[in-house]
């Protein structure tokens, strides 16, 4: 079994650096020599035969890394199972010990993290289970996980005395450790992109009543004592509460998000917001869910919300079973935000019978005021009717919710004047950690930029404008010019434009997009209708790359008209883009005071306040 533990770690090709030590307990059967066998393997061993408790605290003694990843030899490791586990240790200085998911030979899930129960007692989460359903699949804080693949800072391991020698020679020693862990202020964590296969029983057997298990018992009540306490003030009844209790959130809020689909954050400005706003609650220690309403499964995406700690909800158990699911689960959820008024209209009600959370509806922006703006610039009727069939449905809705939530304060303000709404709730666009991002450079710089989703009508329109109305213009005064036009699915009247001057680019991941805004000279937002708030506008502010805009490019910024002014007529906006172009020092100046705009409102410390006085403190 050792043999092949150690070999399946060698055929992982992690890139962590690691030492392997095994833990000998005065064997018999030749472990002693298996340096000689495998180059590098270090064997510790006892004098005499200490019980797996003291071994590993023999063993940890010849370590020299600053982590400790305690695996049984009974065990497989699967892929790069290091790397997941020593990435958050690494990003969240908070972690104290990480545990694997742990797997059985067939393939059906051991566990995924642990419940330690109000009596001592302790239960493999989703033993048995699937292990790709969606509620083993995401990083959350556990009560402990089984010492069979758990990794653990040695600094704090060691500052406990190891493994607790009561619990000698076996059984309950790791969950001892995760209690004292935190008692040491750290956090214990399940990470389910770590995957270990188990053959339990193979070391000790199965039996409880004689040999090695019975110590399972006997300690459980020693474990039961040292710890009465904390159990009593923490944990649980067997069996109640378990959707909370997986998690430890039992004294902590849970906010469920439902959106149309899992946000792509770099693929447009409101999905982007979504992500914002679910980063910096999870970071707050909110609990947060995530129902997609298209429940599909993102192998790009979907992850990275997993990773924050966010379940999220897909597959065909949960086409059809979200309303189990929500009223299985109703009384742990405190708030609901509903994101797009399809959304709202699918699940406000049911949510609100079957829970008693508070539901927030997020507009992102007014669609009735959007489209009869479309309707003003394209005199198409059939936006007006549907402006107005619209307004009706988001009015219900509105009225419907608890809550209100916009990013524009000019909509805030149309909500309680023209719709009665009282107390709307105005939340930032985006949360930057960096809202300034340092030195740039305005040497040398060329070029023309406009950056926005072409599924958005809005945006085509502002493009059609630009080029018969504008860049003509601008090419008049500056020959040499280039537009770059960055946003997907763009129409073919508009591509049939492309050429020397014009440059169509498809969707950008961030990092080429950010080289584009550092090497362009200026970015122009010619929206002539939406509502809202553009979230191109905001990222151009803090890239201080210098932005012409319209009106309604800037509509709903609270305190807009402090730094940057909006031109409405081709004529002005031509010209204050050559300005721009051609004056670098003037560009200079008024970018630099764009970024001060961000740092003021689109902070992380800004978005955490909104969010408290929205939600309440994230415990209960």
């Amino acid at each position: 079994m050792t043999y092949q533990c150690i070999r399946s770690i060698a055929d992982s090709h992690t890139d962590v650096p690691y030492e392997i030590i095994v833990a000998d307990d005065h064997s018999e059967d030749g472990t002693e020599k298996l340096s000689e066998l495998l180059p590098g393997v270090k064997v510790a061993v006892t004098e005499k035969n200490l019980g797996f408790t003291l071994n590993c605290n023999n063993a940890s003694k010849h370590a020299r890394g600053k982590y400790l990843f305690f695996l049984n030899n009974d065990t497989l490791v699967i892929g790069d199972w290091l790397r997941p586990s020593v990435d958050m240790m690494e990003a969240s200085p908070d972690t104290g010990i990480v545990g694997s998911k742990l797997l059985y030979p067939d393939g059906s899930l051991q566990e995924a993290g642990c419940i330690v129960w109000k009596d001592g007692s302790a239960c493999n989460w989703g033993n048995g289970m699937d292990p790709s359903d969606p509620e083993y699949c995401y990083v959350r804080d556990v009560d402990y996980a089984s010492g069979a693949a758990i990794l653990v800072k040695k600094d704090l391991f060691d500052a406990l005395g190891g493994f607790d020698p009561r619990y000698a020679p076996a059984y309950c020693e790791d969950s001892d450790l995760a209690f004292g862990i935190r008692k040491l202020g750290k956090i214990v964590r399940y990470q389910p992109f770590s995957e270990v296969i188990h053959f339990e029983g193979m070391s000790n057997g199965r039996r409880i009543d004689s040999g090695i298990k019975h110590y399972q018992a006997v300690n459980t009540e020693k474990f039961r004592d040292k710890w009465r306490c904390t159990l009593e003030e923490e944990n649980l009844p067997e069996g109640e509460r378990a959707f909370q209790a997986r998690e430890r959130a039992c004294h902590r809020k849970t906010i469920l998000f439902i959106d149309s689909g899992i946000p792509r954050f770099d693929d447009n400005a409101g999905n982007r917001t979504v992500y914002d706003y679910i980063r910096v609650l999870c970071r707050m220690g909110y609990c947060v869910k995530f129902i997609p309403d298209d429940f599909s499964y993102d192998p790009v995406y979907t992850p990275i919300y997993q990773k924050m700690g966010v379940e999220v909800l897909y597959g065909r158990k949960y086409v059809f079973g979200w309303k189990k699911w929500i009223s299985d689960n109703g009384y742990a959820i405190d708030h609901v935000m509903i994101f797009r008024p399809e959304n709202a209209e699918k699940y406000l009600d049911f949510i609100k019978k079957n829970t008693k959370a508070a539901v927030h509806y997020n507009l992102a922006d007014l669609h009735c005021l959007r489209l009869r703006r479309e309707y003003e610039i394209t005199g198409d009727e059939a936006r007006l009717r549907e402006s107005e069939r619209m307004r009706k449905k988001e009015q219900k809705q509105m009225h419907d919710a608890d809550r209100v939530i916009t990013v524009s304060c000019d909509e805030a303000k149309i909500l309680e004047g023209e719709f009665g709404l009282k107390d709307v709730s105005v939340f930032p666009i985006f949360c930057y950690d960096r809202p300034d991002i340092g030195h740039r450079d305005y040497a040398g710089q060329k070029d023309i930029m406009f950056v926005g989703s072409f599924n958005h009508r809005p945006n085509a329109d502002a493009m059609r404008w630009f080029l018969g109305e504008i860049f003509p213009k601008i090419l008049s005064e500056l020959p040499d010019v280039r537009l770059h036009i960055i946003g997907s699915n763009a129409p073919d009247d508009l591509m049939s434009q492309a050429s020397d001057h014009v440059i169509f680019h498809s969707h950008l991941p961030d990092s080429e997009l950010d080289a584009f805004y550092r090497s362009t000279a200026v970015c122009v937002v010619p929206l002539r209708y939406g509502a809202g708030v553009k979230g191109k506008a905001v990222e151009a502010l803090r890239m201080k790359i210098p932005l012409v805009s319209t009106s309604v490019g800037l509509e709903g910024l609270m305190d807009i008209g402090d730094y940057i002014s909006a031109f409405d007529d081709a004529e002005s906006f031509a010209k204050e883009v050559v300005r721009l172009y051609t004056d670098r020092a003037a560009a200079e100046a008024e970018s630099v005071r764009h970024s001060e705009y961000v740092g003021r409102y689109f902070s992380v410390a800004g978005a955490e306040e909104c969010f408290e006085k929205e939600f309440g403190s994230c415990r209960k």
